[in-house]
């Protein structure tokens, strides 16, 4: 993100980039042209950040470490009542 010119990431954490633009909202107020520039803004933002995710392969980090710690963490107990719940989903949207 910092490459895309949105600094602070690290420092500030990832809601940085949220908290500035909810603080440009507000000031904002009803002008229609400082709402369309915040607008274009939170666009630009979204997309540095959604090509940032995909350079850094974080969903796929994400996916990584939370099936890591599921392992370690759920019982077969819990993996039983899971298999349940998604068997019951599955069914639940295949229903018409």
């Amino acid at each position: 993100m910092a490459e895309a010119g949105y600094p602070g990431y690290a420092e500030d954490g990832l809601q940085a980039p949220r908290k500035a633009l909810g603080a440009r909202l507000a000031a904002a107020g009803n002008d229609p042209a400082k709402l369309r520039a915040l607008g274009a803004e939170e666009i630009r933002t979204a997309e540095a950040d959604a090509r940032c995710e995909a350079d850094t392969d974080l969903a796929e980090v994400v996916a990584t470490v939370q099936a890591a710690v599921e392992a370690r963490l759920l019982t077969p107990a819990d993996r039983a009542a899971l298999d349940r719940f998604r068997t019951l989903k599955e069914r639940a949207l295949a229903t018409p």
